[in-house]
């Protein structure tokens, strides 16, 4: 018999569904697993960014110093960019 609790027991009561608890764990992992991707991405695109504009730095050293020429300067720039 029901006696208040309805169909599916106590976990319909507190809002679980059907499948109570144990339906609510492999949305919880999901989101763990979301939230620890989207740290990574972020962390790689941040250091991405520093990458490119060490590289540029280091190119404008070489240019100043005379290492390379002006038009070696500005072909290589272009790529970095």
């Amino acid at each position: 018999m029901m006696f208040g609790r309805g169909f599916y027991g106590v976990g319909n009561c507190l809002g679980f569904s059907r499948f109570g608890f144990y339906g609510m764990v492999p949305m919880m992992i999901l989101f763990v697993v979301v939230v620890t991707l989207g740290i990574i991405v972020l962390i790689k695109v941040t250091k991405r960014g520093n990458n490119q504009s060490s590289a540029l730095s280091i190119l404008q050293d070489r240019f100043a110093k005379g290492e390379i020429s002006e038009e070696e300067y500005l072909a290589k720039k272009s790529l970095l960019k």
